[in-house]
C-alpha cells in the first residue's frame, strides 16, 4: 500500500511526497518533525513486510549504514515498524543519480568531463573504503545507487540492501 502525504511514522517522520518505487518498497521524502529536516524514508511494501527475508534485508541495510560515518555513504537515522511494515529513515541527498548524469551527457553526445568523472570515482572509492574498513561489502554498486548532491557535487553511495559483512579473515557472515 502507498502512504499518503501527511502520514507520520514513529510520531516523527511526516511523508511529503514519493521519491521512487521499487519491487520491494517505496522511498518517500519526509520531514523529520523533531529536527525540522528532510529525510528519505524507505518503506517496505506490505506484501514484502511479512517475509522474514525482506524485513531482515532492510534491517541489515540500516545496520550497515549505521556502522559507517563517511561523507560519501548515506547516513541512517532510524529503523522501525509502522503498522504492518518496516521503514528506514536516512539522509536525504537532493540531486540526481549518476545514471541520470551520464544519460544527460550522452543525450548531448558528450562525455562527463574527465576531471568531474575522476572526482566522482574518487568519492565512490572513499565511500567504499569506509564500508570496507567497517567490514562491509556493498555488493550493488551501480550508477542508480550513486547520488550527486545538488549544489555541492558530493557523491553519496545509497542502497546497501544487498550488503554483506565479512571478518578480517575474509569469511562472509550474514
Amino acid at each position: 500500500r502507498e502512504f499518503p502525504e501527511m502520514t507520520v511514522f514513529e510520531g516523527r517522520y511526516q511523508v511529503e511526497s514519493t521519491l521512487g518505487r521499487g519491487q520491494q518498497g517505496t522511498v518517500y521524502l519526509a520531514r523529520d518533525l523533531g529536527l525540522n529536516r528532510h529525510v528519505a524514508l524507505k518503506v517496505l511494501h506490505a506484501s514484502h513486510a511479512d517475509t522474514p527475508e525482506a524485513a531482515s534485508r532492510l534491517k541489515r541495510e540500516a545496520t550497515a549504514l549505521a556502522a559507517v560515518r563517511n561523507d560519501h555513504v548515506a547516513q541512517v537515522y532510524s529503523f522501525g515498524a509502522h503498522g504492518d511494515t518496516f521503514f528506514l529513515a536516512m539522509e536525504y541527498v537532493r540531486g540526481r543519480n549518476l545514471d541520470t548524469l551520464v544519460a544527460e551527457h550522452a543525450a548531448h553526445k558528450e562525455n562527463v568531463p574527465t576531471h568531474r568523472g575522476l572526482t566522482i570515482l574518487r568519492q565512490i572509492a572513499e565511500g567504499l573504503a569506509s564500508l570496507h574498513d567497517a567490514g562491509i561489502v556493498h555488493r550493488d554498486v551501480k550508477p542508480s545507487n550513486v547520488m550527486i548532491e545538488q549544489g555541492t557535487g558530493r557523491t553519496v553511495l545509497l542502497d546497501l540492501g544487498l550488503a554483506r559483512w565479512f571478518e578480517q579473515r575474509g569469511d562472509t557472515r550474514v
